[in-house]
């Protein structure tokens, strides 16, 4: 009698295992699309609002109402936000306030957010030079990392920040949230000493 309740179970097990590989494999996937939305969308237009707009309206991203920018509780300073999906499901958010940009995936595999920005942050970007300025580390309220690098030029009065923040936890509102900012050089090398 157990063996045959037993190999009744097999199959809903095998199911199980399946949708766990499927999920896995959605989640690298979202990664990888998250960063790369980040480096299209954001950084290649400079975290400049009017080119980002211009971008996400081309891309034919779904633009957010005032409200629902509110209820996404971006950070301060968001004034346009878009909302994008993959064809195999997964969900984007791509905002821009000024000098600001920031991409941000409900599910995104942490391992693959974290490769793939480190090697395109430390590539640079037009000439840049890459500077890491951070490897950040919390489990409190849940496991969250955050990874920061500086691109700037000789003589520039700015430095465009790139951060990846990221987590596995599935407790975070965001498994990833990638911001590009520009910020007066002054202003951080102070904080760096």
């Amino acid at each position: 009698m157990r063996i045959l309740l037993l190999l009744g179970l097999l199959p809903l097990l095998a199911a199980c295992r399946a949708e766990e590989e499927q999920a896995q494999k959605n989640a690298q996937s979202y990664a990888q699309q998250a960063v790369q939305l980040y480096f299209n969308g954001c950084v290649a237009n400079g975290a400049d609002e009017t080119k980002i707009t211009a971008w996400a309206q081309e891309a034919k991203m779904q633009a957010l109402s005032a409200d629902e920018i509110q209820k996404w509780g971006f950070e301060p300073g968001v004034r346009k936000a878009w909302g994008g999906h993959s064809p195999n499901g997964g969900r984007f958010l791509l905002a821009a306030g000024g000098q600001y940009c920031s991409v941000k995936a409900r599910v995104a595999d942490e391992a693959i957010v974290r490769r793939e920005f480190m090697r395109l942050a430390e590539a640079g970007g037009g000439g840049l030079r890459a500077e890491p300025r951070g490897d950040l580390h919390t489990d409190a309220p849940f496991s969250l990392s955050q990874l920061a690098y500086a691109w700037n030029s000789e003589g520039s009065a700015n430095e465009w920040m790139l951060t990846a923040t990221t987590s596995s936890a599935s407790e975070a509102p965001m498994q990833a949230a990638l911001n590009m900012y520009v910020v007066p050089r002054e202003i951080t090398r102070a904080i760096s000493n």
